[in-house]
């Protein structure tokens, strides 16, 4: 079974809560239907021009009105694991962003492509700058500037050791 190499996260774990069975997904799920459709064509825009800016990856969304018990960031990382994605690129290469809009929050989960240019420092400053946005229930602004914010660390260099 698939652990995480840095914290050591088994999928076995949330398989119990999520199952084991591999789920095929778009790129974008709204569950909620809380996006409305201009927001969404212009989203699948800013999706288009993300992974031609940085064509080795892809992002992906997942808004769900969920019990408070669950889990953004093991659902994400169960989703990272078990999803077939509607993006030729494997899930390696995958950012992530799970939204509650039940309990208002959310999570970003990488593949592990991402995870060497996006450490959890960048990810919590990611969702910070979003939150307002969460707040409001605003998900097409917060969406947007959880694109940005990826977008501004992913162009940073790199430090070398």
């Amino acid at each position: 079974h698939p652990s995480c190499p840095i914290c050591d996260f088994a999928l076995s774990y949330v398989d119990s809560t999520f199952g084991s069975r591999r789920v095929r997904v778009e790129r974008v799920i709204d569950a909620s239907r809380t996006i409305n459709q201009d927001e969404l064509d212009q989203l699948q825009l800013r999706l288009r021009r993300f992974e031609q800016d940085f064509p080795q990856l892809f992002f992906a969304i997942y808004i769900a009105a969920l019990p408070a018990s669950t889990s953004l960031r093991e659902l994400g990382f169960w989703m990272i694991n078990r999803a077939i994605f509607d993006s030729p690129r494997s899930n390696d290469s995958a950012i992530l962003l799970c939204i509650n809009n039940q309990s208002l929050s959310a999570s970003l989960s990488l593949g592990y492509i991402p995870e060497q240019f996006l450490d959890e420092d960048a990810l919590g400053s990611i969702l910070s700058r979003a939150e307002p946005y969460l707040a409001e229930r605003q998900y097409g602004q917060l969406i947007a500037s959880c694109l940005n914010s990826v977008t501004w660390w992913l162009r940073q260099p790199l430090e070398v050791a």
